[in-house]
């Protein structure tokens, strides 16, 4: 009877039907711990989900059990795990309960790991790591460790990609702008101003008083707001132009119309946009327009696009509006205003505003 029992126990067929049956008690038991699951896509840069957030979380404000499923993320800039940060502070303040299952690839939850997300998303939510991932996902994160840690060999060797990880800056009228002068005085140590002197087109120092002190004081500003976000990364394009990409997220009023936020987003790129330009649906052309005097871009504007070259995108609601010269030609068009658009494909929502900087580094 003890050898039919044991033969029973390693026969390959039974085997094959105990691991059938463990992945199954396995998906339930993940079913019933992750309520409504929102899967995002392999590529989770910050365009893809904006553009499918609509499509694959409708019951994501209003479920009181949700699961934010990155098990298939293979690929992501910077700025689309702030776009995740933000969403899982959306449900925090409405009281919902969120998990996050990590990604598969274990080259995914290093990045992850590197970039802070974990720690920020702790932070950010006011809630301990263990109450926000899944059971899978702890058991996910020690088999990572058990893993050889590889490192690539890095394009930018004296700036590393983490060297600016997420971070997680109080708002609010009892710290004024100390949050945002202190982060902007770190990038300009001598050894980050001299690697950016070298990898973009302007002066490295502009990046800290041009471009962060400029969207955090921006951000500081307003009484509903007590949050903010942020973390810069060396990446490579899907094209594989490299790039430094900076992303901003700080909170705000949940229930502003689309032409709120439209306006507000505006006032990130415009002096004194016009109250034409702040309609449901400002045209390219009108934009493109008021890049020109009396509007004037704003500094930050003026930094991204005019002084490095880069692209300005800003998400508020349900608006995306971009900043960008076309230069896909290779002709200088230096001189002429950059193409500016506006979009209200109601894809994706954002709570409050997240603002993505792109400079392009040097060849």
């Amino acid at each position: 009877m003890s050898k039919l029992v044991v033969g029973l126990a390693t026969n390959p067929l039974s085997r094959t039907v105990q691991d059938g049956l463990d992945r199954w008690l396995a998906a339930k038991r993940s079913a019933a711990e992750d309520g409504y699951r929102v899967s995002v896509p392999g590529d989770a840069t910050i365009d893809r989900l904006w553009h499918r957030w609509g499509e694959v979380a409708t019951g994501w404000p209003s479920e009181q059990r949700a699961c934010l499923d990155l098990t298939n993320c293979a690929f992501s800039d910077v700025a689309g795990p702030a776009f995740l940060i933000s969403k899982m502070v959306e449900r925090h303040r409405l009281g919902l309960v969120t998990r996050v299952r990590l990604p598969e690839q274990p080259e995914m939850i290093n990045f992850l790991r590197e970039i802070n997300f974990l720690e920020a998303m702790t932070v950010a939510t006011e809630t301990p790591l263990p109450q926000l991932l899944t059971t899978q996902s702890v058991y996910r994160l020690t088999r990572v460790d058990s893993y050889p840690h590889r490192r690539t060999a890095a394009r930018r060797p004296t700036l590393p990609f983490n060297i600016f990880p997420f971070k997680v800056l109080p708002l609010g009228s009892s710290t004024r702008h100390a949050p945002a002068v202190r982060y902007a005085a770190d990038w300009l140590s001598k050894h980050v101003v001299a690697a950016l002197d070298r990898d973009l087109d302007g002066h490295g120092a502009q990046v800290a008083r041009r471009v962060i002190l400029e969207t955090l004081i921006r951000a500081s500003i307003g009484h509903e707001k007590r949050t903010a976000v942020v973390a810069a990364h060396y990446g490579m394009r899907r094209t594989g132009r490299a790039h430094l990409q900076i992303a901003f997220w700080w909170d705000g009023a949940d229930d502003r119309s689309t032409q709120v936020a439209t306006a507000d987003l505006l006032d990130l790129v415009f002096e004194e946009a016009q109250e034409t330009l702040a309609t449901a649906a400002p045209t390219s052309t009108a934009l493109r327009d008021a890049w020109q005097p009396p509007n004037n871009p704003t500094v930050l504007a003026s930094a991204v696009i005019d002084i490095f070259g880069g692209q300005l995108d800003a998400y508020g609601a349900d608006v995306h509006l971009a900043v960008a010269r076309d230069s896909s030609d290779g002709s200088d068009v230096s001189a002429l205003p950059p193409t500016i658009t506006c979009d209200q494909s109601h894809g994706g929502t954002v709570r409050g505003d997240l603002v993505v900087v792109t400079l392009p580094l040097s060849d």
